[in-house]
């Protein structure tokens, strides 16, 4: 999930053979050489307003979470476990949630390969190089 934007979005994945990997986000439309936007997952009552609605859109009580901003305030709330930085941190920090803070995806990949998990190992290895 993300209120970025799919054209950014798929690219990344292209690059990365990830185009399996089903996702939310907005929609970035070109058209007659004039770009316009969709929030076709979005929520009227979202309480922080995003385009994607995270709340609307996750299933299930136990999720791990990873989140940068403050469109994942409201399910910061929700996640079993909670990655944060930037201004999610600050927005956990005054709410008093409970997260793990990192900086990039190398750190999480570490946080797994601490706990044992063997490919998050294999990843943070071959990542350090």
């Amino acid at each position: 999930m993300s209120d970025g934007f799919d054209l950014f979005i798929e690219e990344t994945l292209k690059k990365h053979n990830l185009t399996e990997i089903k996702y939310f986000s907005n929609t970035l439309i070109m058209k007659n050489n004039k770009l316009s936007i969709e929030f076709k997952n979005g929520n009227s009552s979202c309480s922080t307003g995003s385009g994607v609605c995270k709340c609307s859109k996750t299933q299930g009580k136990e999720f791990w979470y990873i989140g940068d901003g403050l469109s994942d305030a409201c399910i910061s709330h929700k996640a079993g476990k909670l990655f944060a930085k930037n201004n999610l941190k600050k927005y956990c920090e005054q709410k008093e949630i409970d997260y793990i803070k990192f900086e990039t995806f190398k750190d999480i990949l570490a946080y797994f390969a601490e706990k044992g998990d063997l490919n998050a190992k294999f990843n943070y290895i071959n990542n350090r190089r």
